[in-house]
C-alpha cells in the first residue's frame, strides 16, 4: 500500500495540457444591493472578476467566500453555485439567465465581469479545474496578471464596434488566464500539488480536497468532503484511499500540520492563532499533532528552520 509521502510526488505544471478556451463567453453581471444569482449546476467552467463592491460566493455543501474588489473566482460550474451582494437588505433573487453587456456607467453596488467555457473545451478544465481565489492583495504575481488579463477583456469588450477577430483575441486572453490561475493553485497549495498526479486521477477527490484547502478551519467530516466530491460517504473513502493510500481524515491531518509548518516558517503569528486557523480549538491539540508528525514542538521547529535558513547556530 503506498504510503502518504510516496503518493504525494511533485510533477511539473509543464507536463498538463495547454488550455484551448474554445467557445469561451465573456459579459458582466450587475446586482442590486441584497441580490442573489443562483446558478444550476453544468458542465462550464466559470471566472468572474469583481469590478465593484464585495462578492459573496456559495458553493453546495462549502462554507461561504467573500471576494473584494480588485479580486476574482475560477469555478468548476458541475455543482450549484449562488452570487449575491451580501448587503443586509433583501434584494431578491434571480435565475441565471445570460451575461450582460458592456455598460459604461451603472449605479449598481456590485459589479463583476464574468465569463464561461465549456469544460470539455480543454482536459485541463475538465480534469484538474476547482474553485480558485486570488485576492487583489495577494504578495505574489497571480493578482496584477489577472487584473491586467481583465482590463483587456474590458476594453475589448467595450469597444464601440465589434472589431477583426473579436473571439479569437478573447479566447486567448482566456487562456492566459487559466493559465495564471492554475499556476496561483499550484503554488498556493503546494501540499496539494504533491497529490497532483493521483489526484488528476479523480476530478472529485481533487474538488474535495481543494475545498478542503480553501477552508482548512472548517470541521471537515468524510460525509462531507464526500458530498463536496458528489460521492456516497463508503465511495469516497474508498476511492481516496484507493488514490491516495491513506484514509481521507488522516490525510488532512497531514495537510494542516503541512500547512502549519508554512505558516510558523513565513509568519510570526502566535501558535495559538495558527492553531486556530488550520481548524484546532486548542493549542495543546495542536501541539500533540504537530509533534506526531514532526517529532519536535512547534515553537522549536519555527526556530530550528529558521536558524537553519539563517545559517545561525542552534540553541
Amino acid at each position: 500500500m503506498k504510503t502518504l509521502d510516496q503518493s504525494f510526488k511533485i510533477t511539473s505544471l509543464a507536463r498538463l495540457p495547454e488550455p484551448r478556451m474554445e467557445g469561451v463567453e465573456f459579459g458582466f453581471l450587475r446586482f442590486r444591493a441584497g441580490e442573489r444569482i443562483e446558478f444550476s449546476a453544468s458542465p462550464k467552467s466559470w471566472f468572474f472578476h469583481v469590478r465593484r463592491g464585495t462578492l459573496a460566493v456559495r458553493l453546495e455543501n462549502e462554507p461561504p467566500i467573500i471576494v473584494t474588489a480588485g479580486s476574482c473566482i475560477g469555478i468548476d460550474g458541475r455543482r450549484t453555485l449562488e452570487l449575491a451582494e451580501p448587503s443586509c437588505r433583501p434584494g431578491g433573487s434571480r435565475k441565471f439567465t445570460q451575461l450582460e453587456p458592456w455598460c459604461p456607467d451603472t449605479d449598481h453596488p456590485l459589479e463583476l465581469l464574468a465569463g464561461h467555457v465549456p469544460l470539455e473545451a480543454n482536459l485541463l478544465l475538465a480534469s484538474f479545474w476547482a474553485t480558485v481565489h486570488v485576492p487583489r492583495d495577494h504578495p505574489g504575481p497571480s493578482a496584477n496578471w489577472v487584473a491586467q488579463l481583465s482590463d483587456l477583456i474590458v476594453l475589448e469588450l467595450s469597444s464601440e464596434r465589434e472589431r477583426v477577430d473579436r473571439a479569437g483575441i478573447l479566447q486567448r486572453l482566456a487562456e492566459l488566464l487559466v493559465i495564471v490561475l492554475v499556476r496561483h493553485m499550484s503554488e498556493e497549495a503546494e501540499q496539494l500539488r504533491r497529490a497532483l498526479p493521483t489526484a488528476l486521477q479523480d476530478s472529485r477527490i481533487w474538488r474535495a480536497l481543494a475545498a478542503f484547502h480553501r477552508a482548512p478551519a472548517a470541521p471537515w467530516t468524510v460525509e462531507g468532503l464526500a458530498k463536496v466530491a458528489g460521492m456516497s460517504r463508503t465511495a469516497f473513502a474508498v476511492r481516496f484511499q484507493e488514490l491516495l493510500g491513506v484514509p481521507p481524515l488522516q490525510c488532512l491531518t497531514g495537510l494542516r500540520m503541512d500547512m502549519a509548518a508554512d505558516m510558523l516558517m513565513r509568519e510570526d503569528s502566535p501558535v495559538k492563532l495558527i492553531a486556530e486557523r488550520i481548524g484546532y480549538s486548542t493549542e495543546a491539540a495542536f501541539n500533540r499533532a504537530f509533534v506526531r508528525r514532526f517529532a519536535v514542538s512547534p515553537g522549536r521547529w519555527r526556530t530550528s528552520r529558521r536558524n537553519a535558513v539563517s545559517g545561525a547556530d542552534p540553541d
